[in-house]
């Protein structure tokens, strides 16, 4: 699990090449997009009050996501939502999730990842 909170953030995953380049330019836009509607241009942005992009991996449990703010697992959320993204020949789900009138988390889950889970089609077909 990665988390985003900042522009820097994304600097690293660059630098250490743990995601393809189409992966990380998609989620730099997100950043920018998210940093336009919610900064006030008084300090270096950062999604810290507002909640990361977390980028779930293989080895991440959905069921237990405590350490990405989420006390239930996922398929127990309640999405504000789902947004299937193709990127080059990898499609991700992008499952956005209010945590309160603030905080909301966007996950990023490869669908190799939610492959596993044999609710997810539930929970998409629920919630989409």
């Amino acid at each position: 699990m990665e988390k985003i909170f900042s522009i820097a953030d994304l600097d690293e995953l660059k630098r250490i090449r743990k995601f393809r380049q189409q992966e990380l330019f998609y989620l730099r836009e997100q950043f920018s997009a998210l940093q336009k509607s919610l900064h006030d241009g008084e300090e270096e942005f950062t999604l810290e009050k507002y909640g990361p992009i977390v980028l779930l991996e293989e080895k991440d449990n959905l069921y237990n996501l405590s350490s990405a703010y989420i006390s239930k697992n996922l398929f127990q959320t309640i999405p504000e939502e789902i947004k299937e993204v193709i990127i080059g020949e990898k499609t991700f789900y992008q499952i956005m999730i209010l945590c309160n009138n603030e905080f909301m988390p966007i996950f990023f889950v490869p669908e190799k990842v939610i492959k596993k889970y044999p609710e997810f089609p539930d929970y998409l077909k629920q919630w989409r």
